[in-house]
């Protein structure tokens, strides 16, 4: 298995993925011989170094999706601070 990481801010983590992480991990706990089908994939524009935001994909497995299906687009933001996604910099606004 290969490992990716990239850097998110805060709120990309807290507001964007993490709903959809406990949905996910809730299942799992309480489905424990079920499967999800799962992944994260970070999106850049263009030669950027920081990523805009990362789509989130997962389906639950042997009801075909009936218990779990999202496919979202979560945002790399963080409110009053400006992103320069092409250096990684950031400063406040």
């Amino acid at each position: 298995m290969q490992i990716n990481r990239i850097t998110g801010t805060r709120y990309l983590n807290t507001e964007g993925m993490l709903p959809f992480e406990n949905i996910v991990a809730e299942y799992i706990r309480d489905n424990p011989t079920k499967h999800v089908l799962y992944r994260v994939t970070p999106i850049y524009e263009g030669d950027n170094l920081l990523a805009s935001g990362v789509q989130m994909e997962a389906i639950s497995v042997e009801d075909r999706g009936e218990s779990i299906c999202f496919n979202v687009y979560c945002y790399n933001v963080q409110p009053g601070i400006l992103i320069d996604y092409s250096t990684g910099e950031s400063f406040e606004g």
